[in-house]
């Protein structure tokens, strides 16, 4: 496994030892560098001339910020967590969190408070993927497994989560608009000549290796060949240059997993990768992209998507609309039941 992957899958122990001994929410964690705090603080902000942790946040090593450990609820349904997208802020879904209440009473429902607005989009995809699992492993209410739900670059690393990491497991799996496959166009350029010419240039510019840049982690371009060999994240994460079994297994291990595209999105291009799907690598007009089932990544079960998809648990579903810009009606109707997961009849209970 290599270097960079495995630092997230290592991340999450830490967090449980630090948050085991006092954690203080009030803890100076750096000095603030005018701009904000962003040596590996996590959730931090500048109070004065110190970083201090976010609302909801705390430190015991007077470095790190991470969640505050939150009192333990056994209820009668499985725990949700919910990740917002590039340039939103936990309470975008605040919506989907109140539905989820709304309809299964008693329910733990957490929507993840890390790289908020643009730090989602300046910070790499390996380092939000950290965040992910020390917030999921020092939350006493997942140990035993919960439903994820992400949005947008959310649903990547939701999914992400689970491919390479899930500990502690996740069960259903509900990802929206997420490039899933990659992206190889600028968002919201239509025009094809200004499309294509942004495709090649991301490439040109070598953007595979930027550092401070989160959808250059997912970047996939024009070409199959300099994608494989420059890749820094998502050939990893997908199993394209070589198939690791542990990543597979995690995939297969999910009792359901609903991917959903937008039919006119402009963010995530092609809208497709939702889907795990992309162009053709020879269409130089990018007309159409390749059925999921004609893929390399399907035909060798790279993540199990066709032995979920025969077992009748890969759901693919899309909504008539732009990137997110789903309605609710919607939503309860097609994304709300993946919550309806059951652990027991009992009321719930809290542990203090």
């Amino acid at each position: 496994m290599p270097q960079r992957m495995t630092r997230a899958v290592l991340a999450g122990s830490m967090c449980v030892a630090a948050t085991a001994g006092m954690c203080d929410e009030n803890a100076t964690v750096g000095h603030c560098l005018r701009v904000g705090c962003f040596l590996d603080h996590g959730s931090a902000h500048c109070h004065g001339s110190k970083c201090r942790c976010d609302e909801g946040f705390c430190s015991s090593d007077g470095w790190h910020c991470v969640p505050t450990p939150q009192p333990v609820v056994t209820g009668m349904y499985r725990p949700v967590v919910m990740m917002h997208g590039m340039n939103e802020k936990a309470t975008h879904v605040q919506r989907n969190v109140d539905a989820v209440r709304k309809q299964y009473p008693g329910i733990y429902v957490t929507s993840l408070k890390i790289y908020e607005g643009m730090t989602s989009m300046l910070t790499g995809m390996e380092k939000q993927l950290e965040a992910v699992v020390k917030a999921v492993q020092s939350d006493g209410n997942l140990s035993n497994g919960f439903n994820f739900y992400g949005e947008s670059q959310g649903a990547l690393l939701a999914r992400a989560y689970v491919t390479t990491v899930n500990d502690p497991p996740v069960h259903n799996l509900a990802a929206l608009n997420g490039p899933q496959a990659g992206v190889g166009e600028c968002p919201k350029i239509e025009i094809p000549g200004l499309k294509s010419l942004c495709g090649t240039l991301g490439t040109d510019l070598d953007i595979y290796h930027w550092p401070d840049c989160s959808f250059c982690d997912y970047w996939k371009g024009r070409s199959e060949s300099v994608y494989l060999q420059n890749s820094e994240w998502l050939s990893d994460v997908n199993n394209d240059r070589t198939i690791n079994q542990t990543r597979r297994n995690n995939m297969i291990a999910l009792k359901k997993y609903m991917a959903t595209y937008a039919s006119q999105d402009t963010v995530v291009q092609p809208a497709q990768s939702a889907w795990h799907t992309y162009w053709h690598w020879n269409d130089t007009w990018r007309s159409s992209t390749i059925p999921l089932n004609e893929t390399e990544g399907y035909k060798d079960d790279r993540l199990g998507l066709k032995t979920l998809s025969e077992r009748g648990d890969l759901i693919l579903n899309w909504f008539d609309g732009d990137h997110l810009k789903y309605n609710m009606s919607w939503w309860n109707e097609n994304i709300l039941p993946m919550f309806d997961d059951k652990l027991r009849e009992s009321p719930p209970i809290v542990l203090v």
